[in-house]
């Protein structure tokens, strides 16, 4: 999810938490981060990053949850970013209390709709875990084409083949499902709009999506936010990382949220001869080495298309307000309240893009 809703202003807390795991005292460089802090530092020519995440969103419980699938896919010949343990020996450290600013906002519910620190020991503060950097570079529109697109779908489906084996170490590690991490917080944040035509658009795809069976071989673990900001690419494979929304969930969810941000970043485009068909089409290809793709898997991306646009809509009301004062913001949230209401995805018809 895309919610810038996370500040990095405490650089003491920051250096207590990267100084768990570094064998010395480093300087760190903050990254892009939305729900969690994220931090880079580099060691000896080693490269590594710490995540802070509030003890609000996620249980200790939940994050070695992460930590373990990740550990299981890497043993599995999955190209990931391994996690790190820290100088205690654990994965998962505690850090700090809450400060303000770092907090969330008040009265609001997160879009993974953890609000308390169940098996915690107190809601504030933050859990900090580590991982190695990801090999490779951040795609650019360079990378874009037929090649990464196959990769990037045979990675995919690898991983969901390997998630059907997958156990927890642990029972309470087992990560949520969908429905308690998506569907429910999206419900409750739709109901605080004042915007009737809103709401009702909005609930009848969100009925729709809840109604979808689950079929054997098209529901598991996914990874939930597989995009290009969440892997790095070397040329010849791409190395994942970000596991945070890992849910149990329907497959043709992470296919879908593969194409809508590729339809989302050339939809800014004013000239764009990047084409969905072609893309779904090779990113199937594939997919299809490790799964089968069935038509009823790819009759429903449109849907988990078209609920990923409602999830950000009220990622951003929830961040800026119903009528935010600025204009780019007030220009974005009239953009998907017409999508919305109106049934489409940037303009286009969902059912005419897979």
């Amino acid at each position: 999810m895309k919610a810038n809703l996370f500040v990095q202003d405490d650089n003491r807390l920051v250096q207590e938490a990267i100084g768990r795991f570094a064998l010395e005292r480093v300087a760190f460089v903050p990254l892009e981060s939305y729900e969690s802090g994220v931090y880079a530092w580099e060691w000896k020519g080693r490269k590594f990053i710490l995540k802070m995440t509030r003890k609000s969103r996620r249980t200790r419980e939940q994050l070695m949850g992460e930590i373990d699938f990740v550990q299981f896919v890497a043993s599995h010949g999955v190209s990931v970013a391994r996690p790190i343990v820290a100088r205690s020996g654990q994965y998962v450290e505690n850090i700090g209390s809450s400060i303000k600013g770092m907090e969330g906002i008040d009265g609001m519910v997160d879009i993974d709709g953890k609000m308390d620190g169940e098996g915690s020991g107190g809601s504030s503060g933050y859990w900090a875990y580590a991982f190695e950097w990801a090999e490779g570079e951040r795609v650019s529109p360079s990378h874009h084409g037929s090649k990464l697109y196959k990769v990037w779908g045979m990675a995919m489906g690898q991983l969901h083949s390997l998630a059907a084996l997958y156990e927890p170490k642990q029972p309470e590690w087992a990560r949520p499902r969908w429905e308690e991490s998506e569907l429910l917080p999206t419900l409750e944040l739709c109901a605080l709009s004042s915007l009737p035509e809103l709401r009702s658009a909005a609930d009848t795809w969100m009925t729709k999506v809840s109604r979808i069976p689950e079929r054997t071989g098209e529901f598991g673990l996914i990874h939930n936010d597989m995009h290009p900001r969440n892997f790095h690419w070397n040329g010849e494979d791409i190395v994942m990382f970000d596991f945070d929304g890992l849910t149990h969930h329907h497959y043709a969810s992470d296919i879908a949220v593969a194409l809508y941000y590729g339809l989302a970043e050339h939809s800014r485009a004013s000239e764009s001869s990047w084409s969905p068909e072609l893309f779904l089409h090779d990113f199937l290809e594939g997919y299809s080495v490790c799964r089968t793709v069935s038509a009823e898997l790819q009759r429903h991306i449109p849907d988990w298309m078209m609920f990923r646009h409602i999830q950000l809509y009220m990622s951003y009301f929830r961040s800026w307000g119903e009528r935010p004062a600025g204009i780019t913001e007030r220009w974005t949230l009239s953009r998907y309240r017409k999508d919305i209401i109106g049934g489409t995805l940037f303009g286009r018809k969902p059912e005419n893009l897979a």
